[in-house]
C-alpha cells in the first residue's frame, strides 16, 4: 500500500483531528514528510470532492462523502510507481551524483522518478540553491549531462548532510519528546556507501582506548559517515587537499596519533591507502567530535578545562540564561559539565568551518521557544569571547542542555492520574507521563469515586481521561497521551511555573553591616555559622561553599562577590548580606568588600533569578555601587538590595 493511502486511512481511523507527529510515528516517516504529503493530498482530495481541514493545535481531518473517500483510497492503492516528494527526489538525485561519481543524463533521471524533464530541471535549480552554502553547483555539460562541480572538502560535507544525524534520544532524556530514528541506518549506510558499518565502528572503538574517552553515539555516527565517505571517495580517485595553513594548525594537536591509529585501521579493514591530507582531515573530525564521560550525571564536581576562557564563557552563559528564564541554574554542576563537553568540540568545528544541521531544529525551536530565545540573545557574548558566530542549529543543541537542567531544577509536581478505562490503559498512561515529564511525582492512580479524598492534600494537578468536577486543577487528556496532550500539559506546567512568587523578602536579621573579617576563610566560616545557627543550612554547607569557590571566582563586580552552596545543603532559602569594614583578598588579583550569599533550595531556585539578572546590569552603575558600599544601617542595606536587585526589573 502506498504511503498516501496509508495517510488517508490513518486520518479516517480517528473521529477527531489527528496530529502530524502521531501520523509520522504511524507511517515511520518524519513530520516534514507528512506535511509534504498533506500538501500533495490537498489538491488530490479537492479534485475528489473531499476537503482536508487543518486545526491549529489539534491536527488534521478529512471531511466528505465516505464513498468518494473509498474510491480515492482504491485509486491510490493501485498506483504502481514509487512516490517521491520533491525533497526526497532531490536528495536522491544528489545521492546518485555522489555515489556514482559520474555525469547523469536528464532523460535517465526523468525515467527513474516518473517525472518530466521540466520537473528534473526545476529540481536541479532548487538543489543549486541549497548547494550554495557549500559553494557547489550541478552544471549541465552538453553531450555529458549533469555534473557536480566544486571543492572536494565541500562535496564531502554536502554528501554527509544526506545522512540524518544519529538517534538523539540515546543522548538526551525521553521527556524532550525526541522520536526514535525512523530508518534502518545501518542498512542505508551499506546500500549508499557499499561499506560495512561495523568495521568502521570497530576502528573507532580502538581509537577510544587511546583517547581515554568514549565518543557520544551522535559523534560516533557522524565520524563513521565522514570516514566512510573518505574511503569511498578515495576509492574513486577523489583525494582531498587541505590548505598549508590548516595542515600546520592541525599538526600541533596531540590527537594526531589517534588519527594515525584510525588511518591504520582503515588501511587494514578496507585495503585502501589514505593520503597524508586524509590523515589530517580525519583529525579535523576527531577534534569536532563530542566525547562523553562515564557516569557524568553522578559526578559531584565540575570537570576541569584547559581553556579558562571557555570556563568563563559557560559561567556567564548560565548566569545570563537563568536570568532570562527566571530559574536558578548556576549551581547545576551537571549542566556545566555537559556544556563543557559539548562546547569544546563545537568550537573546534566552528573554527575549521564545519557546521552541522540539527535534525530536530524545528521541533526544538518551537517547543522550547523561551530557552531558544534566551540562548539566541547570547550570540554577542559568543562572538566577543571566541570571535565566532553561533549558528541557529548550534543554538538548538544548547537548548537541549538547558531544557534538561530546567527539568532537573524544577520543583516536582504532585499529580493524581484519574483513568476510567481500565488497569492496562491507566498503566500505559502513567508510563507515558513518566517518560515525557521527568519532574512528575505521580501520587496515585484513582477512579472518579476516590477523587474527593485527595482534595485536601498537596496535589498540584489532576490528569484525567474523563470530565470531572473538583476543587483541584484538572487537565483532560486522551488515554494514549498524544502530542496535543503533551503540549497542553507542558503549557500548563510552564504557566504554573511562571506564577511562582517573583519577589523574595530579604530579612534584616540576615543583613550585616561593617563586620570585621580579614580573610576569605573567615568570611565563608561566618556565612556558614550564621546560617547553621538559624537552622537555614546543614553542617555540610561550609564545604559546599568552598567547592563552589574552587570552581572559579564568584566575584561579579568591583569588590562584590555572590557565593552560594549546593541545594542539598540548604534547609530553608534566604539571602544573606555582609559588608566588611575593609576590603579583603578574594582571589590572587581581586578583592571583596560586600558579600551577597544566595542560600537556595532546589524548590526555591526560581525565586533568585531576578537577583542574578539585575546584578548583570547594576554592577556597572556607579551610583548603585556607591549606595551598596556606603549603607550605614541594616535596614538601609536591606531596602536597597530588595528594591534594586531582588524585585522585578523596572
Amino acid at each position: 500500500m502506498k504511503r498516501k493511502a496509508q495517510l488517508i486511512k490513518e486520518i479516517l481511523n480517528h473521529e477527531n483531528a489527528i496530529s502530524v507527529s502521531f501520523l509520522a510515528n504511524k507511517l515511520d516517516v518524519s513530520n516534514k514528510t507528512v506535511r509534504n504529503d498533506l500538501v500533495e493530498l490537498k489538491d488530490l482530495l479537492e479534485k475528489s470532492g473531499l476537503k482536508l481541514i487543518k486545526k491549529p493545535g489539534y491536527g488534521v481531518q478529512i471531511l466528505g462523502d465516505r464513498f468518494k473517500i473509498s474510491r480515492l483510497i482504491e485509486y491510490l492503492e493501485k498506483e504502481e510507481k514509487t512516490y517521491f516528494t520533491p525533497k526526497q527526489r532531490q536528495d536522491k538525485i544528489l545521492e546518485t551524483l555522489f555515489v556514482l561519481n559520474r555525469s547523469l543524463l536528464m532523460k535517465e533521471l526523468a525515467l527513474d522518478f516518473y517525472v518530466s524533464r521540466a520537473t528534473i530541471t526545476a529540481d536541479i535549480a532548487e538543489l543549486n540553491e541549497k548547494l550554495k552554502r557549500y559553494e557547489l553547483s550541478i552544471s549541465y555539460i552538453k553531450g555529458q549531462g549533469l555534473t557536480l562541480v566544486g571543492d572536494e572538502v565541500e562535496i564531502r560535507k554536502a554528501f554527509a548532510s544526506l545522512f540524518p544525524s544519529s538517534d538523539m534520544s540515546n543522548e538526551y532524556p525521553d521527556y524532550f519528546g525526541v522520536p526514535n530514528a525512523n530508518y534502518d541506518f545501518v542498512n542505508r549506510f551499506k546500500v549508499v556507501l557499499g561499506l560495512d558499518y561495523s568495521k568502521i565502528v570497530s576502528v573507532l572503538k580502538e581509537a577510544e582506548v587511546l583517547l581515554g574517552f568514549e565518543f557520544t553515539l551522535e559523534a560516533q555516527t557522524n565520524l563513521s559517515i565522514h570516514l566512510a565517505i573518505a574511503i569511498r571517495r578515495m576509492m574513486q580517485g577523489n583525494e582531498i587537499v587541505l590548505s598549508d595553513e590548516l595542515v600546520a594548525s592541525l599538526s600541533q594537536n596531540d590527537e594526531i596519533n589517534i588519527s594515525d591509529l584510525i588511518v591504520q585501521g582503515i588501511n587494514r579493514e578496507f585495503n585502501v591507502v589514505l593520503s597524508d591530507h586524509e590523515r589530517y582531515y580525519i583529525l579535523l573530525h576527531i577534534l569536532s567530535a563530542k566525547r562523553t564521560h562515564e557516569n557524568i550525571d553522578s559526578l559531584p564536581f565540575r570537570l576541569d578545562a584547559k581553556s579558562q576562557k571557555l570556563v568563563g564563557f559557560i559561567k556567564k552563559l548560565i548566569q545570563n540564561v537563568q536570568g532570562e528564564l527566571q530559574i536558578f541554574l548556576e549551581a547545576d554542576d551537571t549542566l556545566f559539565n555537559y556544556l563543557l563537553l559539548h562546547l569544546n568540540p563545537t568550537l573546534s568545528r566552528l573554527r575549521f568551518g564545519l557546521t552541522v544541521d540539527n535534525p530536530l531544529f524545528e521541533d526544538i525551536s518551537v517547543n522550547y521557544a523561551d530557552i531558544y530565545k534566551a540562548i539566541e540573545l547570547q550570540k554577542p557574548l559568543f562572538l566577543e569571547t571566541f570571535g565566532l558566530d553561533l549558528p541557529a542549529h548550534e543554538i538548538a543543541y544548547l537548548v537541549l542542555h538547558f531544557a534538561a537542567s530546567r527539568e532537573r531544577n524544577m520543583k516536582p509536581k504532585n499529580v493524581i492520574v484519574l483513568c476510567a478505562s481500565g488497569l492496562g490503559t491507566s498503566q500505559f498512561l502513567v508510563s507515558r507521563l513518566k517518560r515525557r515529564f521527568a519532574n512528575l511525582n505521580i501520587v496515585d492512580v484513582i477512579s472518579n469515586a476516590d477523587l474527593r479524598r485527595f482534595e485536601k492534600m498537596n496535589i498540584d494537578l489532576v490528569i484525567s481521561t474523563i470530565q470531572v468536577v473538583s476543587t483541584l486543577p484538572v487537565v483532560i487528556v486522551n488515554p494514549i497521551l498524544d502530542e496535543r496532550d503533551i503540549n497542553l500539559l507542558r503549557t500548563w506546567f510552564d504557566d504554573d511555573r511562571n506564577v511562582i512568587k517573583s519577589r523574595f523578602e530579604l530579612s534584616v536579621e540576615n543583613t550585616h553591616i561593617g563586620v570585621n573579617l580579614r580573610t576569605k576563610h573567615e568570611v565563608l566560616n561566618y556565612l556558614s555559622n550564621q546560617m547553621t545557627e538559624k537552622g537555614f543550612v546543614l553542617e555540610s554547607y561550609l564545604e559546599s561553599l568552598w567547592e563552589r569557590e574552587r570552581i572559579g571566582s564568584t566575584i561579579v563586580g568591583p569588590l562584590l562577590a555572590v557565593p552560594h552552596g549546593k541545594f542539598d545543603a540548604v534547609i530553608k532559602s534566604c539571602i544573606q548580606i555582609v559588608t566588611l569594614n575593609d576590603s579583603i583578598p578574594w582571589t590572587e588579583n581581586e578583592s571583596v568588600k560586600v558579600i551577597i550569599n544566595v542560600v537556595a533550595t532546589r524548590e526555591d531556585a526560581g525565586l533568585f533569578a531576578n537577583l542574578f539578572r539585575n546584578l548583570a546590569y547594576k554592577v556597572d552603575e556607579v551610583d548603585f555601587m556607591k549606595k551598596l558600599f556606603n549603607a550605614t544601617s541594616r535596614s538601609e542595606l536591606r531596602d536597597l538590595v530588595q528594591e534594586e536587585l531582588i524585585n522585578e526589573c523596572k
